[in-house]
């Protein structure tokens, strides 16, 4: 089973998607319907208030990839179920 989780890399990147496997962190990380998190205002919440909330009209979200490797990853944070039903509707 797939998990939803908001994801930074050490360029700066931040990204949502599912994750089925970590084992390869912080090397690569796989990602299924990923999404670009582009631009976020969290009101001074930090990043971590898109993996609890969702973007809620906070954030510019890119159109889903089916899957994208990602590597360098910096931090994975699990999702909220609340959060991914959010991202999916972005």
């Amino acid at each position: 089973m797939s998990t939803p989780v908001l994801v930074t890399t050490e360029r700066g990147g931040v990204y949502f998607g599912y994750m089925a496997d970590d084992t390869p962190a912080p090397v690569r990380l796989d990602l299924t319907d990923a999404r670009v998190v582009v631009r976020w205002d969290t009101g001074g919440l930090g990043f971590l208030a898109l993996a609890v909330q969702g973007p809620g009209g906070m954030a510019d979200i890119s159109p889903a990839a089916p899957s994208i490797p990602l590597y360098g990853i910096a931090s994975i944070a699990v999702c909220t179920p609340a959060a991914a039903t959010d991202f999916a509707n972005a």
